[in-house]
């Protein structure tokens, strides 16, 4: 599942917050807790007492001790995580996220550089969540729509509910209004919503949770995704992203920043494609092969 529960901490409210989800997932997964601990402030010390206090503290009710990292100074906060993070193969991010949407093309988003440069998925802490996983014992809500890309979250998010003993639900969401040609071949007949889950369960045989239930859901995704969440209580929202910059992000928002934002959970996010490094022959020149960003992957709407 993973090794290691890294949390980025300035000791502000905000990362206070992620800092407890990132605990009580380590405590219910019985791994450890590593805090990178970075400046809100400058002027302040990295590993300052008052920081390591809120920190110890934390992990004290959760019956852990967690470890201390001072981040490497870096120009980019995200270097020094996803730095950190590749480190410690197998380790996994807990980190507040704003969901800023649309907006991130103006002002930055350290989400989307950590979905895309990480080297696996994070555990995002949205402005409305007050849970954590698996606090209430609900289940792990995956959403897929459709896309090959979409259902590369549906082994981590497997391996999460059968390791932390929860159930695994699968969700499609279908838009009111379909695409022309998918509602001339629902009225034909051709077509049958569940079917597509149904043989996304059947064709996935790695899946260890054979018991996962799936659904079909209609209107807007964002939307439907957060009512299933909240009428199924569940302990987890899991969904892959391909992260649009530019003005792909502009035109079209995210629905994974949609989520992250009003939900009242954590969510399992990741990028539908692994990065894919440049080649970098011997003189030191970059090879035009391999170089497409992953994010030039279209899905349908994450």
């Amino acid at each position: 599942m993973f090794t290691e529960v890294l949390v980025p901490f300035d000791g502000s409210e905000d990362s206070q917050l992620a800092l407890e989800v990132g605990a009580g997932l380590a405590a219910a997964a019985s791994t450890e807790l590593r805090i990178l601990a970075h400046r809100k402030d400058p002027d302040d010390s990295i590993l300052s007492v008052e920081l390591c206090e809120k920190a110890f503290d934390v992990g004290r009710r959760y019956g852990l001790r967690p470890h201390l990292t001072a981040l490497e100074p870096k120009r980019f906060l995200s270097d020094a995580i996803v730095s950190e993070a590749r480190a410690r193969p197998g380790s996994v991010i807990c980190m507040r996220s704003h969901g800023r949407g649309r907006m991130a093309v103006f002002t930055g988003s350290l989400t989307a550089d950590i979905l895309l440069y990480g080297p696996g998925p994070a555990v995002l802490v949205g402005p409305d969540c007050v849970g954590m996983v698996p606090e209430n014992g609900g289940p792990i809500l995956a959403a897929v729509d459709g896309s090959h890309a979409s259902e590369t979250v549906l082994r981590v998010a497997d391996a999460w509910a059968f390791e932390l003993g929860l159930p695994l639900e699968i969700v499609e969401v279908v838009p009111t209004t379909p695409d022309p040609a998918i509602a001339g071949a629902l009225a034909d007949g051709d077509i049958f919503e569940s079917g597509y889950l149904a043989n996304l369960v059947r064709d996935h045989s790695e899946l260890r949770n054979h018991g996962a239930s799936y659904d079909v859901l209609h209107g807007k995704p964002a939307e439907a995704i957060l009512g299933e969440a909240k009428a199924r209580n569940a302990s987890l929202i899991a969904m892959a992203s391909h992260v649009p910059l530019g003005f792909e992000r502009l035109r079209r928002g995210s629905v994974t920043d949609d989520v992250v934002r009003h939900s009242r959970v954590p969510v399992l996010a990741m990028h539908s494609v692994p990065l894919v490094e440049p080649d970098v022959s011997i003189d030191g020149e970059e090879s035009d092969e391999d170089s497409e960003l992953p994010y030039q992957v279209q899905l349908m709407w994450m």
